[in-house]
This record gives C-alpha cells, sequence and structure tokens, in this order.
C-alpha cells in the first residue's frame, strides 16, 4: 500500500518529460524576433523622419516670421528697410533648421530702396540662394513687392524662380508677408487663386 501510495506522488511531483517548461528561445523563435523587430523599424524610421521635418518647416515658418517682425519693426523706427538682416537686429548668420543663413533681399522700388538691392543679410557663411539682385518670382510674377525673406529648405539651395527644382522645397515669404510656408504650396495653392483677385480677410494660412 505504501509502495503504490509512494508511486502515485512520485508521478505527481515529476510530470512527464514533453511537458516540462523549456528554458530560453530556440535559433528559429530568435530569427523570427528579429525579423519582427526589423519590420516594426522599417515602418516607424520613415515616419520618425516624417515627422522631424515636418518640424523642421514648422520651425523655420515660426523663425521667418520673427525675422519679419523685427524688419517691420526697423521700418518703423527708420522709415526704410534695412540693408541687412544684423542691421535689423537680426543676429549675423542666424542658421535655419538645416544650418543654412536665412536669404534676404530688398527691393529698389520698396521703401529706402534707392535702386540698390542691398545685402542678402546672410553675414557669410553658404551661399546657395537665389543670385544677388534676382527677385524670387513665379511664371514672371514677384513674390513681394517690398523684400525677399526665405530659408532654402532641407537640399540647402535655391533659384530665383520658386518653380525651379531647387526651390521647391524652399520656406518664403510671399504676398508681402500675407504667406509663409513652402515654395510648393505656395504654387499649388495660392497662385491659382490669382485668376481672380482675392478677397483677404486676413493673412493667409501657413502652408
Amino acid at each position: 500500500m505504501e509502495a503504490g501510495a509512494s508511486h502515485i506522488c512520485a508521478g505527481v511531483m515529476s510530470p512527464p518529460p514533453n511537458q516540462r517548461s523549456r528554458g530560453g528561445f530556440t535559433l528559429v523563435e530568435l530569427l523570427i524576433t528579429i525579423a519582427l523587430l526589423g519590420i516594426l523599424a522599417g515602418l516607424a524610421l520613415p515616419m520618425y523622419f516624417t515627422y522631424i521635418e515636418k518640424a523642421k518647416r514648422a520651425r523655420a515658418i515660426v523663425e521667418i516670421r520673427a525675422v519679419a517682425r523685427a524688419i517691420d519693426e526697423y521700418v518703423r523706427a527708420t522709415g526704410a528697410l534695412p540693408n541687412s538682416l544684423p542691421e535689423a537686429g537680426v543676429p549675423s548668420n542666424l542658421p535655419d533648421p538645416w544650418g543654412n543663413p536665412y536669404q534676404y533681399e530688398r527691393w529698389p522700388d520698396s521703401p529706402g530702396g534707392s535702386g540698390d538691392p542691398g545685402g542678402k543679410g546672410k553675414g557669410g557663411g553658404k551661399d546657395d540662394g537665389a543670385p544677388p539682385g534676382q527677385q524670387r518670382k513665379h511664371k514672371g510674377n514677384a513674390l513681394n513687392t517690398d523684400y525677399d525673406l526665405y530659408s532654402m529648405g532641407p537640399d540647402g539651395k535655391s533659384v530665383a524662380p520658386v518653380t525651379g527644382k531647387p526651390s521647391r522645397d524652399d520656406i518664403v515669404r510671399a504676398d508681402d508677408g500675407n504667406y509663409v510656408g513652402t515654395s510648393e504650396g505656395y504654387i499649388m495653392i495660392l497662385l491659382p487663386s490669382k485668376l481672380s483677385p482675392p478677397i483677404r480677410h486676413g493673412p493667409i494660412a501657413d502652408q
């Protein structure tokens, strides 16, 4: 009787080998886990980089508006546009989110223009913007009548026509400050509306 009970207890306390839990992962399980992590990373990284670029564009828009306000203050105080951004109190070599200086040029017909486009307001640094003295345009229409202020965007390059490939990613001030956003957005959304005179109810939304 005791021998039978001992056999039963041993059976309960010692499960069969095929029911015992295994420790660690097999090689196949590790490979599957690595593959799944790779897939998740492949999906997440593009979204992350897209978010970073959107944040940089938003920062450039905010900074261009801030620089434009400094220029407006200078105009109110002196009655003329500054020859350069530092003259308006903007730090020399102020970098955009991609590490390039903001580009600035005033125009001869603007207040204080005196026929001289003035400096680009960069204070040195990389110079791949529109050539000095060339107004930013689209199909012959000037983006601004007073001055141009823009970032060359992620590629760090720009040409005078905003439709040019190097200019498509620029962050521009247009319509004399009513628009600040991407060149692409200005081309696709705003310029077609110029076929008929727009009714303005305030600043145009940023793009």
